[in-house]
């Protein structure tokens, strides 16, 4: 072997040995999964006046809470959402502009469902006309939707 050649062989192993040996072997850090702190929507009005309320805890654990104006109470049901539901969720409360959001009910809302979010310390309210016409609380969409799907079906009989 020439004497540039052994050179260039010689400093190729160095180069592929470089990187073996350093750091700790670990896997990089992901982001943690799954949801940082509970979050609960709430959905009050319509004709009806019925209120119920969905609270799913970082663990996967939930409770639905359903309230008629003028029926009597119903009891809490308990239910579980699995890994890939709870990282979906934190996924989708990530990308939900809270602070934005703020509170985009309006005033002139008979009889439309109002929704209040809150996730750790940031809370938002929307209606349910304002869903439907694209006005500010429309990046809450994708969100609520998500979190009407978990647990028990509130529209259901």
């Amino acid at each position: 072997m020439s004497g540039a050649r052994r050179v260039i062989a010689v400093g190729l192993v160095g180069l592929l040995g470089f990187g073996v040996g350093c750091g700790s072997g670990a896997e990089p850090e992901s982001e943690p999964s799954g949801l940082a702190a509970p979050i609960t929507i709430s959905r009050g009005g319509g004709i009806a006046g019925t209120l119920y309320e969905t609270t799913v805890d970082p663990d996967g654990s939930g409770v639905f809470d359903e309230r008629e104006a003028f029926g009597p109470k119903v009891e809490p049901k308990s239910f579980t959402v699995g890994d890939a539901e709870l990282d979906r969720l934190a996924e989708l409360a990530a990308e939900t502009p809270f602070e934005e959001i703020g509170d985009a009910t309006t005033p002139a809302c008979a009889d439309c469902f109002v929704y209040e979010i809150t996730y750790g310390d940031e809370r938002l309210r929307v209606d349910s006309a304002s869903l439907e016409r694209g006005e500010p609380g429309d990046p809450a969409g994708p969100l609520i939707s998500a979190l009407e799907k978990v647990g028990p079906d509130p529209d259901a009989s």
